[in-house]
């Protein structure tokens, strides 16, 4: 017999392959194609020339440096020849302007101060450059002798000599600013204080309408007042954090002034100081040169004090009303004096057009009081007999730096017996400290 073949089983549906169609760019596209090659080229060569030209600058610029130094050697210069200078103002990172005295020059007949272009050697530290801080400079070479087909145009140069020097070293001086102000961000807003709504509506007027809101004085026809801010009142109202404030609602640089540097300075010195002070703030502009104490340098003149110490307080309250007369025109640094002692100033800083607004800071009363406590003791741990409404029974002669000196001393009490929580008792302890120290039965430090 013969076997029937086998039929196959029917095949299954296909799957058909995929294939991406053969594909010819059209003439648009070959052109397209073809701009774009060529573009690339050109970047190309034009990377190549660019880079051939910082070369070539870079190998100019080192013969020059070369020649420069060859032709120092070649003068033969005594080591006597280097001079100081007083750095005025950075042009770039190798150059900057530096004035000198005209006395300082024997080949140099004119008045006043002489401004010089010169460079900065790459030892010289470029952060640690403020103006009117003292340089050494290399010995002055004529201008023409280095550069023969060079010439100085500049407007800032319009005094300036045809000759170029180098600043090698930092020397500094006794009226150094670092010491006397201290360049800071302030942090405090007006959230912070309390009880003086009325107080900062005033100082918004005069210090932080006309920077925001110029266009509301245009309308009115009125020109905003630039004189400067006097805060007054008992210590502890709130002076100072009120100046910060300002100076952070107006995104400003805080600059604090501490007279007593000033005055402990020699002969001279201290206006000297306040000058460059001026001068930083109105580069750092907007700022706000905050002056505490101003009692201290502005004392009515023929007051019982010292012959040498009125000297010096007369001639630091001179520079005071220039500086103040010269900011009542610039308008960019706004300038806030406080003092407890207003009965002690001279009238003529307290006339208008150099103080625009006389502003009194009062202690504040049982309200005020009570959210300066809540305000403090927002981040403190409590027990739960804390009791702010008995501690703060005829307190009417607390000022808000007494409220916080004892938040921290009752803080201080409860670590020193080792708790985590302040009692109440804690609060009326160091309340009894801190009265103590305002009536004077204690001597000074005897709280933090």
């Amino acid at each position: 017999m013969t076997s029937k073949p086998m039929r196959k089983p029917p095949p299954g549906p296909r799957r058909r392959r995929r294939v991406l169609p053969a594909g010819t760019p059209d003439f648009e596209c070959a052109l397209r194609l073809l701009k774009l090659k060529r573009m690339r080229d050109y970047l190309f060569l034009e990377e190549q020339l660019v880079s051939n030209e910082w070369t070539m600058y870079d190998s100019m610029l080192t013969e020059k440096l070369l020649e420069f130094d060859r032709l120092i050697i070649s003068q033969g210069f005594p080591s006597g020849a280097m001079r100081v200078a007083y750095f005025d103002e950075l042009v770039d990172d190798r150059h900057a302007i530096v004035t000198t005295s005209s006395s300082d020059d024997e080949d140099d007949d004119d008045e006043g101060d002489n401004y010089y272009y010169v460079g900065i050697c790459s030892c010289v530290d470029k952060d640690c450059l403020y103006p009117g801080c003292a340089v050494l400079m290399s010995p002055f070479l004529d201008y023409d002798l280095l550069y023969p087909a060079a010439s100085c145009t500049s407007d800032v140069l319009s005094r300036s000599h045809s000759k170029v020097g180098h600043i090698v070293f930092i020397v500094g001086d006794a009226s150094d600013t670092r010491g006397v102000v201290k360049n800071r961000r302030a942090v405090e807003t007006f959230a912070d204080i309390v009880g003086l709504d009325e107080q900062i509506r005033e100082v918004k007027e005069v210090a932080e309408l006309p920077l925001t809101h110029p266009y509301l004085f245009e309308d009115i026809g009125f020109e905003p007042l630039k004189g400067a801010v006097l805060l007054y009142g008992e210590p502890g109202t709130g002076k100072t954090l009120l100046a910060k404030a300002i100076a952070n609602s107006i995104s400003a640089k805080f600059l604090p002034v501490v007279c007593a540097e000033l005055i402990k300075k020699e002969l001279g010195e201290g206006p000297k100081i306040l000058r460059k002070l001026f001068i930083v703030a109105e580069q750092l502009s907007p700022s706000v040169v905050f002056i505490d104490k101003v009692d201290a340098i502005s004392t009515k003149r023929y007051a019982s004090v010292s012959r040498t110490a009125q000297h010096k307080i007369y001639w630091i309250l001179l520079e005071l009303l220039t500086q103040l007369d010269f900011d009542s025109r610039s308008g960019v640094v706004k300038v806030i004096l406080a003092t407890s002692r207003i009965d002690r100033i001279d009238p003529a800083l307290l006339q208008p057009g150099r103080i625009d607004r006389k502003i009194n800071l009062p202690l504040p009363n049982k309200s005020a009081r009570r959210q300066i406590f809540l305000i403090h003791t927002s981040k403190m741990t409590l027990e739960n007999d804390v009791n702010l409404e008995e501690i703060l029974i005829a307190q009417d002669g607390f000022s808000g730096a007494d409220i916080k000196a004892i938040c921290k001393e009752a803080s201080l009490l409860a670590l020193r017996d080792r708790r985590n929580k302040v009692r109440h008792a804690d609060f009326k302890e160091a309340k009894e400290k801190v009265m103590s120290k305002k009536e004077g039965r204690y001597p000074e430090g005897i709280y933090m």
